[in-house]
């Protein structure tokens, strides 16, 4: 069974899109090299 959740969220501020982008692909790097 499976659930759909639907959110509305404000889009996010321009300092919080980096942020939120930096994490990512740092975690990209990560898994890349180590897997999981």
């Amino acid at each position: 069974m499976t659930t759909t959740v639907t959110e509305h969220r404000r889009p996010l501020r321009a300092d919080a899109r980096r942020n939120h982008e930096r994490i990512l692909e740092g975690a990209r790097a990560v898994f890349a090299e180590y897997g999981l």
